[in-house]
């Protein structure tokens, strides 16, 4: 920020929130209130003391979001899709599209969903062991044990990026490499 503001206003669509946390150097700061403007598609955070410009503050959301059925030019945002292969067996992707449609990043998470805005991000995804899941970068170790026939999979920070440009994928994936005499993947 480049002066004290009341209020900060982060991107959102159609996402429920369950807890909205500030903390300014480890320390939880009060919220005067946290309300969802519908007009703007935005949530209006306004903590009890100014926000200082040239600080640093971080802001923590647990929440809830719809997973839209087949992307298409209208949608945008995490959707899914169902087939059925060459035994009759129903498969499922699950799978973003940032760019276009009226959901787009805001609906998968809180943010600044401008193209001016650049910030690096850790996917971390939760999925059936039984798929693969796809990131902007190539997960760094095999995904952990989570319980229930699950698993979680860490990817390592990305490079800055617009929002828009994140990308993630959960489904029956099959892989076929090459490298060159070089290395090159």
């Amino acid at each position: 920020m480049n002066q004290d503001t009341i209020n900060v206003s982060i991107d959102v669509k159609n996402l429920n929130f369950y807890s909205i946390n500030l903390t300014h150097n480890g320390l939880r700061e009060p919220l005067m209130s946290a309300q969802i403007d519908n007009a703007t598609s935005r949530i209006v955070i306004a903590p009890v003391l100014i926000l200082q410009a040239g600080q640093t503050y971080e802001l923590e959301f647990e929440y809830t979001g719809l997973i839209n059925p087949t992307a298409g030019s209208d949608t945008g945002g995490l959707f899914f899709n169902a087939w059925n292969d060459s035994e009759n067996q129903t498969r499922y992707l699950i799978a973003t599209h940032m760019e276009t449609g009226i959901y787009g990043t805001p609906s998968v998470f809180p943010c600044f969903d401008d193209p001016g805005f650049k910030a690096q991000f850790n996917i971390t995804l939760i999925h059936p062991q039984s798929m693969v899941v796809l990131a902007n970068m190539l997960e760094e170790n095999p995904g952990q044990e989570y319980g229930n026939g699950y698993i979680i999979t860490n990817f390592p920070l990305t490079k800055p990026m617009s929002t828009y440009l994140i990308a993630f994928a959960m489904g029956d994936f099959v892989s076929k490499q090459n490298t060159t005499n070089d290395g090159i993947l």
